[in-house]
């Protein structure tokens, strides 16, 4: 759907990013005052007027300036700017005042609603042809479990994560939670960015030792800190962001131990090993600029303190695109403010309506995405040749023949399905706020939302899946699996089992949250990397030394000495390598969403660890005539699901159930674990503000 959306004809009446601030009217024809962002490249250089020829914008007085300049600067200002907007379309009512910075590329205009509306599809298209960079931060936030679960379940169901951010982040102003990690960083669109806080760790990865405890070794780096990986690439509308992630979390120091790898008679060999405590996120979104975006949850087991065992940590990115402009400077709007009255008197009523204009004209704003707004519409269709016969339709270009594109505006899409628009009613576009804008008739009216239903459901959407492991006495999971065996729909069952944890009757392990694009494989693992060995070998050094001469004249005085090798006894060297192994979660998942967006196929993998690595030691037999070597083996208690499924949208599923051992306190209770998975759909929108 991506590929036929990038060949689509793209809006030119796009606004409002361009649209700084300003007074709202209530009614299409009051005055207001309104600031623009307006880059275009006529007024930097001047342009030329087909009646008063070379024009260019007045520098903005200094701010000492007395009024008899500053008035003059008002009057040539406005003059230069009508003649500007009267040549791009736009005619200014009597009674409207336009000034404009060419220093800070600002404009403040006084006009009517109608007016201000074309402004700002003029002033984005102005916008959209400068420089853009994405600017994009990272914070980590932790706070009590129950918190972060609450905030997480404000945010299931939504595009925006803000809501879930402004929880936690009021809870850090209370004292009740704590960021413990930011990052920021800016890249432009396509590019990979990187940034990396922490350190760099070099470990023994490979070592060999004798009885004299002499060793060679072989050493890796690993990064340990915050690790942030992004490439962001911004859509045509200037505002959509699909944005590939990858953000790796150390959430406690690295840890050092040792394994023992052998034993030289009565004395162990032991190698140095590492352990990395982290949580890696890897995944795909499309979001729009200025949205937050919660990325995952996880709990930090590598801080040991005890006052945070009950504690989760939640990751937010929030990302803007940001245009190359100078800081806007509000003295444009101020000079218009405090002298306008006296260039341009503000006129008490607004302007008349044209004779004929069509009455009961009413404003409605729908909440779309440009790229599903242009599904719905094309370039209108040429005018058939009059002279072709029999009217036959123009010939296909050929393959390698250039094409046109043609940009259209979003009344001209509505136009082309058959819905009219009589004179005094618009339809206006603002990709910065998603916001449609219609004056049309109530009946008119009625077929702009039957248009906007019947495409909504082809808008960009994302996946949010939110994951548990939760465990229970074995008899309540028993029924648990027992009620939700006939069913796919599992969501009541994970509402009272969020009720019963709430009580402290069922544990909620472990929970991870992951948001990603259909089609695209994620993943999110917590826990750490387990240094452990792998190989070991042992050997004796011995050298040695042997000679030969060459020549067979007994009175030479000189003999070539060739292949010198010299053997004697040495020490016992031993030697090992390690490799690393996750101990934890790992949830790996690539979702197809359905056609209709109600169903979401499923492929996924499950790895989750219940218990700590053990290790069972057999000592080298004392007895001289039995050779035996240590035996040192390590046990990993793991449950594993692999499988794909189908979900429908907003719904929970039970996906598996296992019996967990490998510790004295899981051996004797009677309990089982059980994962569960809830999945909501979420469009790709900004959803208007109360």
């Amino acid at each position: 759907m991506m590929k036929h959306l990038n060949t689509i004809l793209v809006l030119t009446l796009i606004a409002c990013s361009s649209l700084i601030h300003g007074q709202t009217a209530a009614k299409p024809g009051d005055w207001s005052i309104q600031v623009y962002r307006y880059p275009a490249t006529e007024l930097i250089g001047g342009f030329v007027s087909s009646e008063h020829g070379q024009l260019t914008p007045p520098s903005l007085p200094d701010s000492s300036a007395k009024e008899e300049d500053i008035l003059s600067f008002m009057k040539r200002s406005h003059f230069v700017m009508n003649e500007h907007l009267k040549a791009a379309g736009i005619t200014l009512p009597p009674g409207s005042l336009a000034v404009f910075d060419p220093k800070n590329k600002t404009l403040a205009l006084r006009s009517t609603r109608l007016a201000h509306e074309r402004m700002t599809a003029l002033a984005a298209q102005a916008e959209r042809s400068m420089p853009r960079h994405v600017n994009l931060g990272v914070q980590i936030i932790e706070a009590d479990t129950l918190a972060v679960r609450e905030a997480v379940k404000q945010i299931t169901t939504k595009t925006d994560h803000a809501a879930a951010w402004t929880m936690l982040d009021a809870m850090v102003t209370q004292g009740k939670a704590v960021y413990v990690g930011s990052l920021r960083l800016e890249t432009k669109s396509g590019i990979r960015a990187t940034v990396h806080r922490g350190e760099g760790r070099l470990y023994i990865s490979e070592v060999d030792v004798d009885e004299e405890k002499r060793s060679n070794t072989a050493m890796e780096e690993r990064r340990a800190g915050t690790i942030l990986e992004l490439e962001p690439v911004i859509g045509a509308d200037g505002e959509t962001l699909e944005l590939t992630v990858s953000l790796e979390h150390h959430h406690g120091p690295p840890l050092e131990h040792w394994d023992k790898i052998n034993a030289a008679g009565e004395r162990l060999v032991e190698t140095p090993g590492i352990d990395f405590h982290l949580a890696h996120v890897t995944t795909g979104i499309t979001m729009l600029s200025g949205m937050t975006k919660l990325l995952g949850i996880w709990k930090p087991e590598g801080n040991k303190e005890p006052e945070r065992a009950n504690h989760l940590q939640a990751a937010f990115l929030k990302a803007h695109i940001v245009t190359l402009l100078p800081a806007l400077d509000a003295r444009v709007e101020q000079l218009l403010k405090q002298h306008g009255e006296k260039v341009e008197i503000t006129p008490a009523a607004p302007p008349p309506e044209p004779p004929g204009a069509t009455k009961g004209i009413i404003t409605r704003s729908f909440h779309i995405t440009e790229d599903l707004l242009t599904m719905g519409g094309s370039a209108p269709a040429s005018a058939a040749d009059p002279f072709a016969a029999g009217g036959a339709a123009p010939a296909a270009p050929m393959a390698n023949e250039s094409r046109l594109t043609i940009r259209i505006t979003a009344l001209e899409i509505l136009k082309s399905k058959g819905i009219p628009f009589p004179e005094g009613s618009s339809a206006n576009y603002t990709p910065s706020t998603g916001e449609l804008l219609v004056r049309n008739t109530e009946e008119n009216m009625k077929l702009v939302e039957a248009f906007i239903a019947s495409i909504k459901q082809y808008a960009p959407r994302n996946i949010i899946m939110t994951l548990h492991v939760i465990e229970a006495d074995a008899a309540a999971i028993r029924q648990l699996e027992q009620s939700t065996a006939a069913t796919t729909d599992h969501t009541a069952a994970w509402r009272a089992i969020e009720q019963d944890a709430a009580q402290n009757k069922i544990k909620i392990l472990r929970s991870a949250l992951l948001e990603m694009k259909s089609g695209m494989r994620s993943a999110f693992i917590t826990g750490r990397e387990f240094a452990h060995v792998i190989e070991t070998g042992t050997s004796e050094n011995r050298s040695s030394n042997t000679a030969s001469t060459n020549g067979s004249d007994k009175d030479a005085k000189t003999t070539n000495v060739t292949n010198i090798h010299v053997s004697s006894g040495g020490n016992a060297q031993f030697s090992s390598a390690a490799e690393m192994r996750l101990v934890g979660l790992r949830f790996e998942i690539e979702p197809t969403v359905g056609y209709d967006a109600s169903s979401v196929e499923l492929n996924y993998s499950i790895e989750y660890d219940y218990a700590e690595p053990g290790v069972v030691e057999t000592a080298p037999q004392p007895d001289a005539k039995t050779v035996r070597p240590l035996n040192r083996n390590l046990q990993f208690h793991q449950a594993k699901l692999t499988t794909g499924t189908t979900m429908a949208d907003g719904t929970s599923r039970l996906l598996g159930i296992w019996k967990p051992e490998g510790t004295a306190e899981l051996d004797k209770a009677d309990v089982l674990q059980a994962a569960f998975l809830s999945l909501d759909v979420v469009p790709v929108e900004r959803v208007k503000k109360p």
